[in-house]
């Protein structure tokens, strides 16, 4: 599958039609598609027939994966107002005309676990920090070139079960909230290889996402700093960069 190759949707008809919705306002969080209005991807699903919460009609309609367009979609519900806005025609527009886009999710997750100045093992207590680089290193060897059977996907989605307990325990005890989430992030992000069910995937990416978000929040508010929409500006940018580049 490669982006606006044989598809339904052109590039540049996707583009016209969310600088319509643009140019009218639409772009609204918390909703997909309600009176004239809605979130990044029901807008750009609304003017081709598919149903505006099918994160899988992006395949058939732009040629890209579904994965993707469920970080599009969590990510503009936790931007602030005037960037979410924006997004839709920054994510569309940063997809370059057929790309493989299949490593966009690998080397997104990668980034979302262990950056040095992002990721979320820099939230995690030592047990976690263990299984959060053990997930990255097998999303790392898919960007590789290398096929990880899901089983050692699941192996680490198991460890990363337990890591999220022992943190959850922690949390309880010294409202070390950002550890939990951290664990969470690791485990998603490994459960979204491991599973078998397409739907499952692609909702445990979108709560790795979401986790990290929840952890960078909670220990921005333990420094007095901004928050969740700065964890989010940050993924946008990832997301951006790494779609130009594909």
């Amino acid at each position: 599958m490669r982006a606006f190759t044989d598809t339904k949707v052109t590039k540049a008809a996707l583009i016209s039609s969310l600088e319509a919705h643009a140019a009218n306002d639409a772009f609204r969080q918390g909703r997909y598609w309600e009176d004239g209005k809605g979130c990044a991807v029901g807008c750009s699903l609304h003017d081709f027939g598919a149903r505006t919460n099918d994160h899988g009609a992006y395949e058939p309609l732009f040629g890209i994966p579904r994965i993707l367009a469920r970080l599009e979609d969590s990510i503009f519900e936790g931007l602030p107002v005037e960037q979410a806005k924006l997004w839709p025609l920054r994510f569309a527009r940063a997809v370059p005309e057929g790309a493989d886009l299949s490593l966009v999710w690998p080397k997104f997750a990668v980034w979302l676990l262990v950056d040095k100045d992002y990721g979320v093992v820099k939230f995690a207590n030592e047990k976690s920090k263990l299984t959060i680089e053990a997930v990255a290193a097998l999303y790392q060897r898919v960007v590789d070139g290398e096929k990880v059977d899901k089983k050692e996907f699941a192996a680490a989605a198991a460890a990363a079960t337990d890591a999220t307990d022992a943190a959850d325990a922690a949390a309880a005890a010294d409202a070390a909230y950002a550890a939990y989430a951290a664990a969470y992030a690791a485990y998603a992000a490994a459960y979204a290889a491991a599973a078998a069910d397409a739907a499952a995937a692609y909702a445990a990416a979108d709560a790795a996402a979401a986790a990290y978000a929840a952890a960078a929040a909670y220990a921005a508010y333990r420094n007095g700093e901004g928050g969740r929409g700065v964890a989010r500006i940050g993924q946008a940018d990832k997301l951006i960069e790494l779609l130009a580049a594909a």
